[in-house]
């Protein structure tokens, strides 16, 4: 699964490397994302990408209010064209979730140790999103995100089963048009770090340092 990550990069450097307009710098580094939080994701409406600020944990444009979405922060790439959830944003509404690395907790005797995994470049990335638009009682928009995940590769199945998926550069366009990407990136770095990233209080570069 995925349930924290890091985007730790400025809004026109992901604008570059997404290929999407200059948008106003309203947005810092962050180490330790947590669900319900808004982020940038890419869309690509009519062909055209752009950068917009969701909120993570997909709510559907049927669900009854928003606290639906604090369940549905992934989604599993197996079954997300059938569930319900999930297949009218898979069919139509796809997004890139852009990253700089995710947290895993690997379950041991002494409790749960969290790891730091990001490509071994250490390139912004991009993890296969879906997106929804939700419109409450009042009439007011949310527009919430949801990450996809799938069975771990072998560079991070010794931690956890479920990864995120993570795009190859060369496939997020088809994912972006509707197309099935063959396998996620595996070229990955993995290292242990602290509890710190537990509590989502905690939200500085010290948190993704190596112990």
């Amino acid at each position: 699964m995925c349930g924290r990550y890091t985007l730790a990069v400025e809004l026109d450097e992901l604008a570059d490397r997404f290929g999407c307009p200059k948008v106003e710098p309203v947005f810092k580094a962050r180490y330790n994302v947590a669900p319900t939080q808004v982020m940038p994701v890419v869309t690509a409406p009519g062909g055209n990408r752009q950068l917009c600020l969701m909120r993570w944990g997909l709510v559907p444009f049927w669900a009854k209010d928003l606290s639906v979405g604090s369940k549905l922060i992934n989604c599993r790439a197996e079954t997300a064209a059938e569930k319900p959830s999930f297949r009218h944003s898979y069919r139509r509404r796809r997004c890139l979730v852009p990253a700089t690395g995710y947290f895993e907790w690997q379950k041991n005797p002494a409790g749960k140790q969290p790891f730091y995994i990001r490509p071994a470049d250490h390139r912004v990335f991009a993890m296969a999103g879906l997106w929804d638009e939700w419109k409450d009682p009042a009439g007011g928009r949310l527009h919430s995100y949801t990450i996809l995940t799938t069975t771990a590769t072998p560079s991070t199945l010794s931690i956890h089963d479920r990864m995120p998926y993570i795009l190859r550069r060369e496939d997020e366009s088809g994912w972006l048009q509707g197309e099935t990407p063959l396998a996620p990136e595996d070229r990955l770095e993995v290292y242990r770090v602290s509890t710190l990233v537990n509590s989502p209080v905690h939200d500085q570069p010290e948190i993704i340092r190596p112990l």
